[in-house]
C-alpha cells in the first residue's frame, strides 16, 4: 500500500510523572482494547481519549457497512502528549485527538497523504491548540485497512512507519471499520503495542465495537 508521507513533525517530548498522577486521571474509566492489546509490549502503552476515537469513528464511519467514502483507504494524524511512571519504568502516550486528512487521496489499497493535505492537518492542528489552549502535536498516525482486508502492517505501512515514525513513542492504527478490527504498533520495527480506548459512557466508536472481539482486563 502506498503511504506518501513526505513532512512529519512528531512529538517526542516526554514529561515525568508519579504512580499517582497515572492512576488518578485514568482510573474509574471504561477500556477497550486493541486486537493485539496482549502481543504488545508492556513497558508501552497507547491511551486513547474518548475525543480522539469519536474522532477516528466520525472520520472512517467505524461500524457502517461500505460507504463511498470508507470503503477507501482513509488516515490522519494523533495528536497529545507523552508521560513517563519513573517509579514503574512505564511509557503512557495520551492521544487526545485525531486529525483526520480529509484532502489524501485513498483507493481500496492505498492511501496518498501528499505534502499539501499534510500542511492541511498542521493548519488545523494549530487551530485545534488555539481553540483548546493546548500544546498537542502529532505522537503517530492512522489509516484503514477498509472492506475484507486484514488489519496489520503491510510492508509499505512498515516502511512509513520506519522512515517517517520512528521514535519508539510514535505508534501506528490500523483499522478496518467494516469488520470493527482495530491494532496498534509503535517505533520503527512497527511492534505490537498495548493500545486503549478511554470512554466515560457511550461514545461513537463503542457504539459498534463487538466486546467479544475485544480483549478485557
Amino acid at each position: 500500500m502506498d503511504k506518501r508521507i513526505k513532512i512529519i513533525k512528531y512529538n517526542n517530548v516526554v514529561k515525568t510523572v508519579s504512580s499517582d498522577y497515572i492512576e488518578e486521571k485514568y482510573k474509574r474509566k471504561s477500556k477497550y482494547m486493541s486486537n493485539n492489546f496482549i502481543e504488545g509490549d508492556r513497558r508501552y502503552r497507547l491511551v486513547i481519549l474518548n475525543t480522539a476515537a469519536n474522532a477516528i469513528a466520525e472520520h472512517i464511519q467505524w461500524g457502517n457497512m461500505r460507504t463511498d467514502e470508507n470503503r477507501l483507504e482513509q488516515g490522519g494524524a494523533i495528536i497529545g502528549y507523552h508521560y513517563y511512571d519513573k517509579a514503574r519504568d512505564f511509557y503512557y502516550s495520551e492521544a487526545v485527538m485525531a486529525i483526520p486528512a480529509y484532502l489524501a487521496e485513498g483507493s481500496r489499497t492505498f492511501l496518498n497523504i501528499s505534502d499539501f493535505a499534510w500542511i492541511d492537518v498542521y493548519n488545523r492542528i494549530d487551530a485545534y491548540n488555539r481553540e483548546n489552549e493546548a500544546n498537542c502535536s502529532i505522537i503517530g498516525w492512522y489509516h484503514t485497512h477498509p472492506n475484507d482486508l486484514e488489519v496489520f502492517m503491510s510492508s509499505t505501512d512498515r516502511e512509513t512507519q520506519e522512515a517517517q515514525f520512528y521514535h519508539e513513542l510514535s505508534y501506528a492504527l490500523v483499522l478496518n471499520p467494516h469488520r470493527k478490527n482495530w491494532k496498534s504498533y509503535r517505533g520503527k520495527d512497527s511492534v505490537s503495542c498495548q493500545a486503549v480506548i478511554l470512554t466515560d459512557g457511550l461514545s461513537a466508536f463503542n457504539q459498534h465495537l463487538v466486546l467479544e472481539d475485544l480483549y478485557k482486563e
